[in-house]
């Protein structure tokens, strides 16, 4: 008896040390004091000058230096940041299972930009030089640059071609903007390799090879490797918005054609995708056979310290936010990272005034409200969707249609992760089709699925006491939708206090 005593009682103390390490697990990991977008080369940075904070499913948040043997870090130069190349620099960060990357970039000469190292040789050369004769170096992809910004108006309606399957290395100086681009752009199967984007001295919008376009704007037949664009100077209080690879900002009709953005990082404070950060004003965002692959776009919610929302919202593979017409076809985005708080997508963080999409294809992607920057728990993150992640309302009187394509022109999704951590009390919703709906009373949307269309109206504004019935009726009217797409024909979800489904075809 004695000894069946001794082996229940070892039992019962494994038990119960087993339960001590099971209630407390690791939930997230990040940077509470991060590296700069860039540094001088052979600049002196000690890797404990920066920390993460770990938070645990009970219990206080853990805050450990880099420099932390509980830590497993990688990218490091012994004790410090790794400065001694020019280029490109990652530090991955891991514990417990739970990791978190940052990127910057070394200088080899700091904040030169490519507007300042125009060979002599290309200096006098003008844009109708380029419209006949095409743009064929480094050298002069800056001077196309400088000439744009100078005198945007001029390109209204040109075109310009780039050197044949020419790669563009742009690595070795900053990049500067072109602003106000009206032309087109024929890659005629070229590369851009390297871009970079990290002063956040000078005006903070609108970052991308074109920062902003105006009507008429095309890109097409090009491929972005390697663009890094961060320039956020401090990480607070500052609206580092209109971030992509291709176009920052499209004010205006604008088309993107067979144009690919590969192993690219991009950070700001909301807005940000590979192709377009932000579309508005009159005009159609098209997007054709265009891929993001291997990227990684990030969100930063500035103003943490605040009590409002704060930013670090609107992230997606291909567009960050688009409030005017979009049309997305037979793209793809596969192997791409997006963080963010809120509204955040597999093809568009948030749309409003019209959405079609057929034959996209989002794969292997991960799509996290990391909320990174941290944000009040009262905030909460939302809107999390594998083919866009918020869904708005319209102008007064007008109706947003989300057309999706069917048959031989449906969208597919394959190994999507979605991940929302539940320390924040707002509850977050996700979707396939779309994560969350951005309402007002009265406001209503059309979801075109083939030849079937619904109608789905706010009915009231939701507010702080609605939002956890708002998100369950949102989570069964998204499931229905997506029962719908797959070709089932299930009973449609009963009118509540906040929504309303309706069938109009």
């Amino acid at each position: 008896m004695k000894k069946f005593l001794n082996v229940f009682l070892i039992l019962l103390a494994i038990v119960a040390l087993t339960s001590c390490f099971a209630v407390n697990e690791v939930t997230s990991i990040e940077f509470t004091t991060a590296p700069a977008a860039s540094y001088r080369k052979d600049e002196v940075v000690r890797a404990d000058s920066f920390s993460v904070v770990i938070s645990f499913t009970s219990g206080s948040p853990l805050t450990l230096k880099l420099n932390d043997s509980r830590l497993t870090v990688t990218g490091l130069d012994g004790d410090k940041l790794d400065t001694k190349t020019h280029g490109l620099k990652t530090i991955n960060i891991s514990y417990q299972g739970f990791s978190v990357s940052v990127s910057y970039n070394v200088e080899g000469q700091f904040l030169t930009y490519w507007k300042d190292n125009i060979l002599e040789v290309d200096k006098n050369k003008t844009l109708e030089y380029f419209e006949q004769n095409g743009i064929a170096n480094e050298s002069q992809l800056a001077q196309f640059a400088k000439l744009v910004n100078e005198t945007p108006a001029e390109t209204a309606g040109k075109s310009y071609e780039l050197l044949a399957g020419a790669t563009f290395d742009l690595s070795a100086h900053e990049w500067d903007p072109i602003i106000g681009f009206q032309g087109k752009i024929d890659g005629n199967g070229a590369t851009i390799k390297g871009l970079k984007i990290t002063d956040g001295s000078d005006e903070k919008t609108d970052k991308g090879f074109i920062g902003k376009s105006l009507a008429g704007a095309e890109v097409k037949d090009l491929t972005f490797d390697g663009v890094f664009i961060n320039s956020i100077s401090d990480g607070l209080y500052d609206t580092n918005k209109n971030y992509a690879a291709v176009i920052g900002h499209v004010a205006g009709d604008a088309t993107v054609e067979n144009v690919t953005v590969v192993n690219s990082t991009i950070v700001g404070h909301g807005r940000i995708g590979a192709i377009v950060g932000m579309t508005v004003t009159a005009g159609t965002l098209t997007i054709k056979k265009s891929v993001s692959i291997n990227n990684t776009f990030t969100a930063v919610n500035g103003y943490a310290a605040k009590s409002a929302d704060g930013n670090g919202d609107k992230v997606a593979g291909l567009v960050g936010q688009a409030q005017r017409p979009i049309i997305i076809e037979n793209s793809k985005v596969e192997n791409v990272i997006i963080n963010g708080t809120r509204d955040l997508g597999g093809l568009i963080g948030f749309a409003s005034m019209g959405v079609t999409l057929t034959g996209n294809e989002v794969k292997n992607t991960i799509i996290q409200a990391s909320v990174p920057g941290g944000m009040l728990p009262s905030k909460g993150t939302r809107s999390i969707g594998v083919l866009v992640g918020t869904v708005a309302g319209a102008a007064a009187g007008k109706v947003t249609d989300l057309v999706l394509g069917v048959d031989d022109d449906v969208n597919t999704y394959e190994e999507v992760t979605m991940l929302a951590y539940t320390l924040y009390e707002e509850i977050t919703v996700t979707g396939v089709l779309f994560g969350g709906l951005r309402a007002k009373s009265n406001e209503s949307r059309n979801i075109v699925i083939g030849d079937k269309i619904y109608q789905l109206k706010s009915l009231v504004l939701p507010s702080a006491e609605t939002i956890a019935a708002y998100a369950d009726d949102i989570a069964v009217i998204t499931s229905f939708l997506l029962d719908v797409y797959k070709g089932n024909t299930p009973s449609l979800p009963a009118p509540t206090e906040l929504l309303e489904l309706t069938q109009l075809q």
